[in-house]
């Protein structure tokens, strides 16, 4: 970190009329403090970050130990996926994890749990970010299916944005109503339905991120558990 020495050197003035009146001392500035470091946030969520791509069920354990348990991953139409679960005491910091393989040794998939907030994903995208946020971390609109249903929410198209496989890998972002009572517009719902982030209709129904991940596909040869 470079710190900046701010040398100020000031003449003497004589500033009465008398002869001999004593010049004002030379005024010194008091040098700036140095800039923060800004570390990267232990609540970071990306393609390395805090689970790199090539981690394993085993590997996971012997970096986590207690903060790590085996459990069941809520999915679509009310399935669920046998996985491991970070910080599960700390509802906030809450992570999910899946794998491709029964053997849990090819990752899938990582996200925040439902409520677990504290994570930002790329761009600062976060649990409860609105429709504004995340276009403003793509840098353009992006394609949205349509709302309610099992499936429903999830952005389409980042549309080559700067959310676009952000590190290498896939970032996963669904919208849904939140706290919002308001009612659903018509033309934006339902399966086979495609809408922008941009749409005058979505925008005033303002859906909000309700799911996030980053994930990686499914590697060659591996068969993936049903």
């Amino acid at each position: 970190m470079k710190q900046w020495i701010v040398a100020v050197s000031a003449l003497a003035l004589l500033t009465g009329c008398g002869k001999g009146q004593d010049a004002k001392a030379p005024a010194t500035a008091t040098p700036p403090p140095p800039a923060p470091v800004v570390a990267k946030s232990a609540d970071t969520l990306d393609c390395a970050t805090p689970i790199a791509p090539d981690a394993t069920l085993a590997t996971l354990k012997a970096k986590y130990g207690a903060d790590l348990k085996l459990g069941d991953i809520p999915g679509a139409e009310g399935q669920t996926t046998k996985g491991a679960i970070l910080f599960s005491g700390a509802p906030l910091r809450t992570l999910q994890v899946t794998f491709w393989d029964k053997a849990m040794a090819h990752l899938s998939s990582v996200g925040p749990a439902d409520g677990a907030t504290a994570w930002k994903a790329p761009g600062g995208i976060h649990l409860g970010s609105t429709l504004a946020e995340v276009e403003a971390a793509n840098g353009r609109s992006f394609g949205i299916g349509g709302f309610g249903w099992d499936y429903g929410g999830y952005v389409l198209d980042f549309k080559g944005g700067a959310l676009d496989h952000p590190g290498g890998c896939n970032l996963s972002i669904r919208f849904d109503a939140g706290n919002n009572d308001k009612p659903m517009p018509d033309g934006i719902s339902g399966d086979g339905v495609t809408v922008t982030s941009d749409d005058p209709r979505v925008r005033s129904w303002g859906p909000v991120v309700s799911e996030i991940s980053v994930g990686w596909p499914l590697p060659p040869g591996v068969t993936p558990v049903e």
